[in-house]
């Protein structure tokens, strides 16, 4: 029984203190935090998944646009163009072709610069 307590006590400070931490890791793939984005868009993706992580971004004050979406039958994403405005007033833009992968395609990379103390 104290074995079991023990365990339930590790899992449960793991789980606050995880839960507790701004970077939000999407899929193995993406990574959205006011410090870096990495975002990959494949054949994953369906259009509840793209509202999220347009959600996502605006709470770190960075705009992202499909400007062009297309799905499968199934509902999946098969291309995508979107542009993006970064909260330093940088801005990228992407255009891709027929989507083929569940783990490369087309997306955004961004670190936010370091301020001078």
């Amino acid at each position: 029984m104290k074995i079991l307590s023990i365990t339930l006590l590790f899992f449960s400070v793991l789980f606050l203190s995880s839960s507790s931490i701004k970077a939000q890791t999407i899929d193995e793939l993406n990574i959205i935090s006011k410090e870096k984005i990495k975002l990959v868009f494949t054949t994953q993706y369906d259009s509840d998944k793209l509202l999220d992580v347009k959600k996502e971004l605006l709470e770190f004050d960075i705009h992202l646009e499909y400007t062009s979406l297309e799905f499968n039958e199934a509902g999946r994403l098969k291309q995508i163009s979107a542009k993006i405005e970064y909260p330093d007033e940088k801005s990228g833009w992407f255009e891709s072709g027929e989507l083929t992968s569940a783990t490369t395609g087309p997306g955004f990379k961004w670190k936010a610069k370091k301020r001078k103390s």
